[in-house]
């Protein structure tokens, strides 16, 4: 693999292109599922990997956070490594990025819809069994497992 060292100027030249720049349609970018406190626009990050590298570059981000450039990377075509110490940050990275087949996600949400059902269930014969339990136990499975 070809290692490609970016120049100051060269990054000087994108950031620049960045300054006061508000481009129509922008949009803001989806809420994030968890707030990572550095998170960079998906705008940006495209913006840069667009400037800064070439269709058979290979991105690096070592503290992938949120993954946004490596989803910016896999939007535009690049390929992309995301390196973080947080497991949190690596799953929701690869969720971002992942292709999932619809018929297997349809599989899926039937799987879980299924769970959810089955413990609705479970719950309302719990709570049918709670009220038969003697008042010390009830209160203590009240305050360990609250409703």
């Amino acid at each position: 693999m070809r290692t490609r060292q970016l120049k100051d100027g060269q990054i000087r030249r994108a950031l620049a292109g960045l300054a006061g720049s508000k481009p129509k349609g922008q949009v803001l970018d989806v809420p994030p599922f968890h707030p990572f406190p550095a998170r960079m626009p998906l705008g940006i990050a495209e913006y840069l990997i667009d400037r800064l590298s070439g269709t058979r570059d290979v991105v690096l981000d070592p503290m992938v956070g949120s993954g946004t450039t490596v989803v910016a990377a896999k939007r535009l075509g690049r390929m992309a490594i995301g390196i973080d110490r947080d497991p949190l940050a690596l799953l929701l990275t690869r969720t971002a990025t992942r292709c999932f087949e619809s018929q297997a996600l349809a599989l899926l949400k039937e799987r879980v819809l299924k769970a959810a059902q089955k413990r609705t269930r479970l719950q309302s014969r719990l709570h049918i069994l709670r009220r038969s339990l003697p008042a010390e136990e009830r209160q203590f499975l009240k305050y360990w497992f609250p409703h």
